[in-house]
């Protein structure tokens, strides 16, 4: 009887046996496939492109007018024309957006005619900086205003930026005259207005930096001298 009995206990504990023993395989798979999920997971984003991460495309693009301000001694306001691009912040698998901000052109407004022009003929070009110049300087008022301008990608990376060639150019207070004086540049290192008709521009070109004396009656430059330049 007892034999029976402990035999009955043995089975009962080679079946808890095995049926731990499963229960243990089954977790213990279940935890491997979790695992190696996570790290395939983190290899996959691992080895997305460096392209799409570095340059992504725009996903919208839009054009907005800002900072209109009267350019003093005129009736005219001058107003901005910004490319507002939104891009993907955080990759494709968020929904939250970076803007990018790119001036374009800009709007003429005459306060007593009505009439308004733009700089450019066209907004494919960037307009990297402007500057105004004033003359006397102490108490006169707006001579020239002087544009740093990309029209061409040089660098061949498909954007227009400070990274590509540049050219100098010089218009009248109201954005006519507009003209283009220095071209493929790699940056304009100081511009400074004289006389009222004369500037001087110090910019780098082809690993020289360069000085050039621009007439702006003629809207020409009439001299140009690479200062590092033995003689």
């Amino acid at each position: 009887m007892k034999t029976h009995f402990f035999r009955f206990i043995w089975r009962i504990n080679a079946i808890l046996i095995c049926l731990a023993s499963f229960l243990v395989m089954f977790v213990c798979a279940v935890a491997s496939y979790f695992i190696f999920k996570e790290i395939v997971g983190h290899a996959s984003f691992g080895c997305s492109s460096p392209t799409a991460q570095e340059t992504p495309q725009a996903i919208e693009k839009k054009l907005e007018i800002s900072d209109a301000r009267t350019i003093e001694g005129t009736t005219v306001v001058r107003c901005s024309l910004n490319s507002v691009s939104s891009y993907p912040d955080g990759g494709s698998f968020s929904s939250r957006k970076s803007d990018t901000t790119t001036t374009r052109n800009f709007l003429y407004c005459d306060l007593v005619s009505g009439e308004t022009h733009w700089l450019l003929p066209n907004n494919t070009a960037v307009i990297l900086s402007h500057d105004d110049y004033w003359f006397p300087q102490e108490k006169g008022s707006i001579r020239w205003t002087s544009f740093k301008v990309v029209d061409k990608d040089t660098n061949h990376d498909g954007i227009l930026s400070s990274s590509d060639l540049q050219s100098f150019a010089v218009s009248q207070p109201n954005g006519t005259r507009y003209t283009l004086l220095i071209t493929d540049i790699e940056d304009v290192m100081e511009s400074k207005l004289l006389e009222e008709n004369k500037m001087i521009v110090f910019y780098r070109k082809n690993t020289g930096v360069f000085f050039a004396t621009i007439d702006l009656a003629e809207m020409k430059v009439t001299s140009t001298k690479n200062i590092f330049e033995k003689k």
